[in-house]
């Protein structure tokens, strides 16, 4: 605690707080360049971020199965839906389902007794029986619903479950098909397993001299025929066959036609996602590039923030921020990489197809600043007809540049530029105590600057309250003084 101007009476901390403030305008000012730059590495990482989003867009477009996407029809859905991926052949297909994949069950053949009070013990001792291959233990005392926890719990592929109205028990695989099973083999004959089993829970279970189960029930497996294939087994109502994944909903004595056809409209959709993920990433560079610049409306300090509401604060933010990479060299250099990629014509391919333009791509006006328009109509007519050509536009690979298609160049191209941002403010992917970039290195120097400022301004703060307390001293000495010599006049009166 400082206490100050008991002897002289002048406010200290006002006056030192007064003297400091001229003190801190050079701290300020370095605080201020502090945010500048800030703000300016929030701006690049977000049009970086802008970046990486449209290369996942154009990653779509490098693929294959992108223009080779098919599509499957059903005619009866209520038998069979079917999907096709980009491998499947175009064509008419033949399916017939015979049989669909079924798990096992068993339930109590009777009712057990225990609806009336479901938290009675089912058994004076303990007892074991084994399902599918695990032991399954049940302690006296025991009631229907800790045994049915007992068995979901046993890694058996058995679901237990007990219903009061019908008060039996009831169980299901979770599997499906031939290899799924009920099976209490290894239960032994005759114990208080077996009797368990059969005399409290109800359920049918029969075992020989060896505790086979004799008993024991299997699933099934679905069988189909696909075009000339008949009988085939699978144990799924879900299979792939040829490229075309059938679901298998209900058996049919007739065959049901699926057809496959190219999906110009996956197509469209996802060239269409790239032109306006393009043109929205375009639109945010144009916006920052052209952003108009304030250059009076600095960053506020902390003695400024008190004396505005949060209000005015936001609005002078906004104007100090604005323009911060008005006509920048890297969002420059990034639009004109990507404008001059898709303006280029791919060499090595037909004069009719070697630039989108000729598939419906174009450019607007210059006063668009490079905004893209896509004549869908046109495109269709083009996957209808060429869609190899179409594909090659885009993922046509070659180790000349020229010759690659538009896709792969400006995936290369939004690459490179990405890897500019990151140099220039940090990567968008990875976060480190230690950040290399350009203005991370600027950002690290003006704190080392602005903590050796901030160390001499305390420096200074003390050596003032020192220098007062000096001049408090001296007063009181100085009062002292005079009071003894007031007294010594006064005494000779």
């Amino acid at each position: 605690m400082r206490i100050g101007g008991l002897a002289t009476g002048l406010d200290t901390d006002q006056i030192i707080k007064d003297l400091m403030k001229a003190e801190r305008i050079p701290v300020d000012k370095l605080k201020q360049q502090k945010q500048i730059i800030e703000w300016k590495k929030e701006d690049y990482r977000s049009l970086n971020s802008a970046l990486a989003a449209l290369r996942n867009e154009v990653f779509n477009l490098k693929l294959e199965g992108t223009f080779r996407a098919k599509k499957a029809t059903s005619a009866d859905e209520k038998v069979v839906q079917a999907y096709a991926s980009s491998a499947a052949v175009v064509g008419n297909y033949k399916v017939t389902v015979h049989s669909l994949a079924q798990g096992a069950s068993k339930s109590s053949t009777a009712a057990m007794g225990v609806a009336a009070n479901p938290s009675q013990s089912l058994t004076a001792v303990n007892l074991t029986f084994r399902l599918n291959g695990k032991d399954i233990t049940i302690n006296a005392g025991d009631n229907i619903n800790q045994v049915v926890s007992k068995i979901n719990a046993a890694g058996a592929g058995v679901n237990a479950s007990y219903d009061t109205t019908t008060d039996r028990l009831y169980l299901v695989t979770t599997a499906i098909g031939a290899t799924a099973q009920i099976d209490f083999s290894g239960t032994v004959a005759g114990s208080d397993g077996a009797n368990f089993l059969t005399n409290t829970l109800k359920l049918n279970v029969s075992l020989d001299a060896a505790n086979n189960d004799t008993t024991k029930v299997i699933g099934k497996n679905a069988i189909i025929d696909f075009n000339d294939a008949t009988n085939l087994t699978f144990g799924s109502n879900q299979v792939t066959i040829a490229g075309i994944t059938l679901d298998l909903k209900s058996e049919s004595a007739t065959p049901v036609n699926i057809s496959v056809n190219a999906d110009v409209d996956s197509v469209v959709a996802k060239i269409k996602s790239f032109v306006d993920k393009y043109n929205e990433t375009i639109e945010l560079f144009n916006k920052k590039f052209s952003e108009e610049r304030y250059k009076d409306y600095l960053p506020l300090t902390d003695e400024q923030r008190q004396q505005l509401s949060e209000t005015m604060q936001q609005k002078w933010e906004e104007k100090a921020r604005s323009g911060l990479l008005k006509g920048d060299s890297l969002i420059s250099s990034a639009l004109g990489g990507m404008r001059s990629v898709l303006s280029s014509i791919i060499q090595g391919l037909p004069s009719s197809f070697n630039q989108l333009s000729q598939i419906g791509i174009t450019t607007g006006l210059y006063q668009e600043n490079g905004k893209l328009y896509l004549n869908e109509s046109k495109l269709r007519e083009k996957l209808n007809t060429n869609p190899d050509d179409v594909m090659n536009i885009f993922r046509k690979d070659s180790t000349v540049i020229a010759e690659k298609g538009i896709a792969i160049r400006l995936y290369d191209e939004i690459s490179n530029q990405i890897n500019k941002f990151s140099a220039k403010a940090g990567s968008i992917y990875t976060y480190s105590l230690v950040d290399n970039s350009t203005l991370g290195k600027e950002l690290k120097e003006i704190n080392n600057r602005i903590s050796a400022a901030e160390d001499r301004l305390k420096e200074k703060e003390d050596r003032y309250y020192r220098q007062f307390a000096a001049l408090e001293r001296a007063i009181n000495m100085m009062n002292a003084q005079s009071s003894w010599l007031a007294s010594q006049f006064g005494g000779g009166k």
